[in-house]
C-alpha cells in the first residue's frame, strides 16, 4: 500500500465538509459517491491508499464533483499546481 496522495487528503476533507455521516465521525464516501455517479470502490481504494496510480477519467471526474475544490493536480505525488496553470481557473470538464 501507497502513501495518500495530497489529492487524497483534500478530497477526505471535502467528503468531511460537504458530506457528513449521520450520527457524525467520518463524512460519507458511499453519500458522496451516489451525488455525484462515482464508483465508491474507486474512491474509497484512492482514499486509503491501496491505489495510487489514478484513471485520468477519474482524476476529471472527481474534480468537477467537488467543483474544483480537489484541484487534478493534487493527485500528483507533490499536489503542486504545474506552472502554468492559474490557480483557481476551472478547467473545462462535464
Amino acid at each position: 500500500m501507497g502513501s495518500p496522495t495530497p489529492g487524497a487528503a483534500k478530497l477526505r476533507e471535502y467528503i468531511n465538509r460537504h458530506h457528513p455521516a449521520p450520527g457524525g465521525g467520518d463524512g460519507s464516501i458511499t453519500a458522496f459517491c451516489r451525488a455525484h455517479g462515482l464508483d465508491r470502490v474507486h474512491v474509497s481504494r484512492v482514499l486509503s491508499a491501496q491505489r495510487t496510480r489514478i484513471n485520468a477519467d477519474l482524476i476529471r471526474n472527481l474534480h468537477a464533483a467537488t467543483k474544483g475544490e480537489v484541484p487534478w493536480w493534487s493527485w500528483t505525488t507533490d499536489g503542486e499546481a504545474p506552472t502554468d496553470v492559474v490557480r483557481g481557473a476551472q478547467p473545462d470538464v462535464g
